[in-house]
């Protein structure tokens, strides 16, 4: 963050430095609630998801009222953030009604975006020791990836660690 906004920016954009976290949540929340809006389609009840994306926009207008003429830019921000994760909650909510199955770890790994809204407030290391810890769980335990996702996963890496080589020895 201090190589971005100090160096390449020469400082000229403070506020984009206090809103980055927030902003990179959302961003990461609205791509996994238009993920999980395929359940929806594939299960042709289109309107819900357009329920959940309109419920999280009158979220926005509502905590933009409120927070923006006192906060500003910052408000505005926070107030996207909350209305993308009410949108996914309610789409993996609609989904589990159609017979989604939630597993605790898609829950863990669809909140931990939201870690980066307290970076502020947490040290950069108790962040990157709960980044850290979800990787070692991920591959070494089935709190995060079962077996066969796990056999799939490896064997999708093991095509792109062939690839890479194959650019390795192209370029010798």
């Amino acid at each position: 963050e201090p190589i971005l906004f100090d160096v390449i920016f020469k400082g000229k954009f403070n506020d984009g430095r206090v809103v980055l976290p927030y902003t990179l949540t959302y961003c990461i929340w609205f791509g996994l609630t238009l993920a999980a809006q395929n359940y929806l389609l594939c299960a042709e009840r289109g309107r819900w998801g357009s329920l959940a994306l309109l419920v999280g926009l009158a979220v926005n207008i509502v905590l933009n009222v409120m927070l923006l003429p006192r906060y500003g830019l910052l408000g505005a921000v926070w107030a996207t953030t909350v209305a993308n994760l009410v949108a996914l909650t309610l789409m993996f909510l609609f989904n589990h009604a159609l017979g989604f199955r939630l597993e605790w770890a898609t829950t863990v790994v669809m909140l931990a975006p939201g870690l980066l809204c307290f970076g502020e407030r947490w040290s950069a290391w108790v962040l990157l020791a709960v980044v850290c810890a979800i990787a070692v769980l991920a591959p070494t335990t089935r709190w995060i990836f079962n077996a066969d996702e796990k056999q799939l996963l490896g064997e999708a890496l093991g095509r792109y660690g062939d690839k890479l080589r194959a650019l390795g020895r192209r370029d010798s």
